[in-house]
């Protein structure tokens, strides 16, 4: 019968799933520094799991993290708020509280922009700027050629500039047919 060794278990999740888990933790907090703690403290609360009682079968650890990681978000979330004091409120003097609003129909613009792209366009965009994968990388997920790679993102490039210069373009001239009335 095998023995599970916890130490080399928790070492081969952190080393190929602790990227992905930081960046689901960015995702939950927006900001990195919580986002590693974050994870920290999840693989931590893994190895105490695992050293009281070593799972059976364990048929996804990648899943397992992403769990840990979701969950303790969700308990510091809930502890924190009832432990918290306000000490400022934003717009209550001090300055002025900073407009997101453009941010937010950026945002949007850019997403409808992206869901509009063929699927190979958009998906090698998402390889290329959100995973950080090579082109080589994109042609073996794709199945294709790493010059196929670098087209499908240099198109996909250029289609999404065009269709958000022409949503800015169209939203611009609404807003001055608005404003002259």
């Amino acid at each position: 019968m095998d023995t599970f060794d916890v130490d080399q278990a928790v070492t081969d999740l952190m080393s190929h799933a602790s990227d992905g888990a930081v960046r689901l933790g960015f995702q939950l907090t927006h900001n990195w520094a919580t986002a590693e703690d974050l994870v920290q403290e999840a693989l931590l609360r893994i190895y105490r799991v695992w050293t009281r009682r070593p799972p059976e079968q364990l048929v996804s650890p990648d899943a397992y993290l992403r769990k840990t990681v979701v969950n303790l978000f969700l308990e510091i979330r809930r502890t924190s708020a009832s432990t918290e004091v306000v000490t400022h409120l934003p717009g209550a003097g001090g300055g002025a509280v900073p407009d997101f609003s453009q941010q937010l129909v950026d945002r949007d613009v850019l997403w409808e922009a992206l869901a509009s792209l063929p699927q190979r366009q958009r998906a090698a965009l998402v390889l290329r700027h959100f995973e950080s994968l090579s082109h080589s990388e994109i042609g073996e997920i794709l199945r294709c050629r790493e010059s196929t790679a670098r087209s499908l993102t240099t198109r996909g490039l250029a289609t999404l500039r065009k269709t958000v210069a022409m949503t800015a373009a169209m939203t611009t001239d609404t807003t001055t047919r608005t404003e002259n009335r």
